[in-house]
């Protein structure tokens, strides 16, 4: 192959996609609506182009926006129920904000509070907010609920988890 018979790549041509509206949850993330191009070769991925609060002008955008907007239909119909507040808790986390995906993944764990996952989500959603008493006890209570389903994997991660934020509560003291 090194003997040049092999096909030399092209540089793949940069695809230029029109430019994507999503509106959001309003105030989610300081706008109405993000504007990004499509940029990356997942479809999914994007440079975000509008200026909303802060220094995310130029920030790398994977389209929470209209999936955070879609769930947020869903609440309050028939569909509502932990896996949905889950996944609105974990939409909220990836767009950075930690204060609605505590409300979303409270109300997870209020519904089904055998849900493991939920409380792993809802120990970093705390830890994310600077509320490290409230996440120690999400993930003690989370461990204790892996436990119970044998979710082992789950448990050791949030046995780590909650090991940390012990070590954190202990440096602050």
């Amino acid at each position: 192959m090194g003997d040049g018979s092999a096909r030399s790549r092209a540089p793949r041509a940069t695809r230029r996609s029109p430019i994507a509206r999503h509106p959001i949850a309003p105030g989610a993330l300081g706008v109405e609506t993000i504007v990004f191009a499509m940029s990356g070769t997942r479809p999914w991925e994007g440079v975000l182009l509008g200026r909303p609060r802060g220094s995310l002008a130029r920030a790398k955008c994977y389209m929470a926006a209209p999936t955070l907007a879609n769930l947020l239909k869903l609440v309050g119909t028939p569909r509502d129920g932990a896996a949905l507040r889950f996944s609105l808790g974990s939409e909220y986390l990836k767009a950075g904000d930690p204060a609605g995906a505590l409300e979303h993944l409270s109300e997870a764990v209020a519904r089904d509070p055998n849900y493991s996952a939920a409380w792993k989500l809802l120990g970093k959603a705390c830890a994310e907010a600077g509320r490290l008493q409230e996440s120690l006890g999400a993930y003690e209570r989370g461990i204790v609920v892996a436990e119970a389903r044998g979710d082992k994997q789950a448990a050791k991660e949030m046995t780590v988890f909650a090991r940390r934020i012990r070590k954190q509560l202990g440096d602050a003291a």
